[in-house]
């Protein structure tokens, strides 16, 4: 039966990708949202003591249908820990009566002994909801993206084609239902690839792969498509319409994104087929204009994890477990201009599921001297087992063309087994302890392969590893 499981050293809520408000003065507008993840992770490591019986505070059943799909979104109700902070997760299942496929839950900060911030054992169910169609194979993107004010939450239903075509979703945040008796949310919709505007009549009401981005101040979704089309839509957190789309790759999938509508003109960053790296600028208004494209790998599906773009020094970050040769796995460092500045190999190409890079507290800060980035390598490939690395940059914040740090095995399990991989989640925490100095903790989602009686000669299994 799967579970959402809340770790002691740190609740999974930390590993998220995207998130929604942001603290601090860091230099790039990911490093400004990870910044806000750190202030939580600082929240729950002085109100949650550490129960050294049991690994987790809690764990929530849900459902059988399960897993969740990718880490969950947290909201603050206030600058102070509070009962009423909540967390939202899709459920990687089709939405269905008895199956709720995004839950929000709230009173979080308890433990199994009844002796944590919150009364009671268990965090309580806010709020269950059916969101979308029950279709055969229909799933919700894991990516939830909620207003400032925590009443609005924005979810993509993938659809399974014209019939069910690809749908943004703007909920209102209620109460109300159950995992296993879900409700239905209120709020608006738009299948944006259904066509019929002026401003995007070529669509034809397919399905979606990649996950919706949201640029907060202009309050402007980016979205993909199966078809190759890419989407600028407006009015993200009321009712939401097309401003404009166009076909990049006619007949290929959109399977990541990444916008940048800062002191650039606006720039998205495109992934088509999980192996072409696209940039197109769409400054217009009314069309997305080609910059430059470059194939990443002939393989089709390489790129696995989100690519991660720094709008303040123009680069772009993308893990691929075959490179343009087919011969090796990369971490690869683009620029704005198209140009390939650096070049790490994590080991032979394989189809190995790879995760991005994570920058740490220096890269976001602006301290080139000692910037940094971590990432899991694969020395024997898909049949080995992961080790860890890091690599700095040079004056001109290109990375460096050797690691700093690699080969680290320090993040398996004693009992991790053939096959063992790094999840795609990352994160770092930084302690602010000045003595004897300051403490980065480095977090690491492994989905690990073990040797357990009771579960038969192998089993699979989810762990949160805390490095110093």
């Amino acid at each position: 039966m799967p579970f959402l499981s809340w770790g002691q050293e740190f609740p999974n809520i930390q590993m998220a990708q995207r998130f929604i408000d942001h603290a601090g003065q860091e230099k790039t507008y990911l490093g400004q949202l990870r910044a806000s993840r750190r202030e939580i992770a600082r929240r729950k490591r002085l109100i949650s003591p550490i129960n050294f019986a049991n690994e987790n505070d809690w764990a929530l059943d849900i459902g059988s249908n399960g897993p969740a799909a990718g880490p969950g979104t947290f909201y603050a109700s206030g600058s102070t820990p509070s009962c009423d902070d909540w967390i939202a997760f899709v459920i990687d299942a089709q939405g269905t009566s008895a199956q709720a496929n995004l839950v929000f839950l709230t009173n979080l900060y308890v433990n199994s002994v009844g002796t944590g911030f919150c009364a009671g054992t268990a965090p309580l169910v806010m709020a269950a909801y059916k969101v979308g169609a029950s279709a055969a194979n229909n799933r919700l993107a894991p990516s939830i993206w909620v207003n400032s004010i925590g009443t609005k939450a924005v979810v993509l239903e993938k659809g399974t084609g014209p019939a069910n075509p690809a749908t943004i979703h703007v909920i209102t945040i209620g109460t109300g239902g159950t995992v296993s008796g879900p409700i239905a949310p209120t709020g608006t919709t738009l299948s944006y690839t259904v066509g019929g505007t002026t401003n995007c009549p070529s669509a034809t009401g397919t399905s979606a792969s990649a996950d919706p981005v949201i640029w907060y101040a202009s309050r402007h979704i980016y979205v993909g498509d199966d078809s190759g089309r890419l989407y600028q839509l407006a009015n993200a957190f009321s009712t939401p319409t097309i401003n404009f789309c166009t076909t990049l790759a006619a007949g290929t999938k959109v399977t990541d994104l990444e916008p940048d509508e800062g002191p650039t003109p606006t720039y998205v960053t495109v992934v088509l087929a999980g192996r072409v790296l696209r940039q197109v600028d769409g400054s217009s208004g009314t069309s997305f204009i080609p910059r430059w494209n470059h194939a990443v790998s002939s393989t089709t599906n390489s790129i696995t994890d989100y690519i991660q773009v720094d709008g303040s020094l123009n680069r772009i970050y993308l893990v691929s477990n075959q490179d343009s040769t087919g011969t090796n796995a990369v971490l690869e460092q683009w620029d704005y201009s198209g140009t390939l500045d650096s070049t790490l190999v994590l080991g032979p190409a394989s189809s190995q599921q790879i995760a991005g890079p994570i920058w740490d507290h220096n890269y976001s800060m602006n301290v080139n001297a000692s910037a940094t980035l971590y990432f899991c390598t694969y020395p024997l490939a898909a049949l080995g087992t992961p080790t860890f690395a890091d690599v700095g940059f040079d004056i001109s914040w290109n990375m460096n063309s050797t690691p700093s740090m690699s080969g680290n095995t320090n993040i398996l399990p004693v009992l991790a087994g053939l096959g063992t991989v790094c999840n795609p989640s990352f994160g770092y925490y930084e302690d602010d302890s000045t003595s004897p100095k300051h403490n980065i903790d480095i977090i690491t989602y492994l989905l690990w392969k073990f040797s357990a009686p009771d579960l038969g000669p192998w089993g699979m299994r989810d762990r949160f590893l805390l490095l110093h």
